[in-house]
């Protein structure tokens, strides 16, 4: 074997990468592969070069040849964990992620990669397992404990959903989304009781949140509580905390189902309220125009169309 000619080749191949051409990296590494068959690093290369050409299957004979040469190299394995995942395998991407958590114990990233692999295979109980070991490391934190939640639904098992939300509320007792989260739960669970307290204790913490009172609105909604979900409606509108594309998807679902419990003045007032933080919405703007011609109101409704234009 020629090593000057091998490293040249090794540099050229490089180079031609660095530069975009990969069809000319894709050659000169596989003429290094002629020279040195048993090289790691230029099969490594090669399955990078075709992952980026979209041919996933290829770069997973290189990266896998790669690994059977250097077994221990944590680069190799990344690399074919990712291959295996962008080839669908999320199963044997799991099983490399594990191999990478044996000689990488504290490098906490490969364990998120894990749940997700986990995750994507439909492996709930062990993704589980998994965010319990990231939890030992790290703490009681939001997405985890979110995250957590969410698979416990998926599971059916309402005590531990529950447990994993009141974990983050005891952790945090003024973390309002944790809070939120929780209130929707018992709320959709049909347990409407816990629901309110949770959500009185939100307006307790800080009333002037749109956020807060957009889950009011929902509660009350949702109880036929009709009169009380307007007024929450109304602040939801104006508030800066909630983005404008869910006020306005949600004012153009009350506007226009046509068993909405409130009235052409109602929803007009709803649209002025929006328009004030949103004031060049076309959608919204339409709609109060059609709802003030509705009303005989053409002067105002044919104002709101020129603003329209103007937009």
């Amino acid at each position: 074997m020629d090593d000057r000619t091998f490293v040249k080749c090794l540099i050229d191949a490089t180079g031609a990468k660095v530069s975009g051409d990969l069809y000319s990296a894709d050659s000169l590494y596989k003429k290094c592969l002629e020279i040195n068959p048993k090289s790691g690093v230029v099969n490594f290369e090669l399955s990078g070069i075709f992952l980026t050409l979209n041919q996933p299957q290829k770069a997973l004979e290189y990266a896998n040849t790669a690994v059977t040469i250097d077994p221990k190299n944590e680069w190799y394995l990344a690399n074919l964990a990712l291959v295996y995942k962008e080839n669908a395998n999320h199963k044997k991407s799991a099983e490399i992620f594990s191999k990478l958590i044996e000689i990488k114990p504290d490098k906490i990233s490969y364990l998120f990669s894990l749940t997700d692999e986990f995750l994507n295979g439909s492996n709930y109980k062990n993704a589980l397992k998994v965010l319990n070991k990231i939890e030992e490391r790290i703490g009681v934190s939001e997405d985890l404990s979110i995250q957590k939640h969410q698979i416990y639904v998926f599971l059916k098992d309402k005590k531990k959903a529950i447990n994993e939300l009141a974990k983050l509320v005891a952790f945090s007792p003024e973390n309002i989304r944790g809070l939120g989260l929780l209130a929707e739960y018992y709320q959709n669970i049909n347990r409407p009781e816990e629901s309110k307290h949770l959500l009185e204790k939100m307006m307790f913490i800080d009333s002037s949140n749109g956020l807060v009172r957009l889950s009011l609105f929902q509660f009350y909604y949702k109880n036929r509580e009709i009169n009380k979900a307007y007024q929450e409606l109304l602040y939801v509108m104006e508030s800066l905390e909630v983005e404008n594309n869910l006020k306005k998807q949600m004012l153009l679902q009350i506007s226009y189902d046509e068993k909405s419990p409130y009235n052409i003045s109602q929803i007009c007032k709803l649209a002025e309220s929006y328009l004030k933080s949103d004031f060049q919405s076309s959608e919204s703007l339409l709609l109060l125009g059609n709802l003030k011609m509705h009303q005989r109101k053409e002067d105002t409704a044919c104002f709101l169309y020129q603003r329209i234009f103007r937009n």
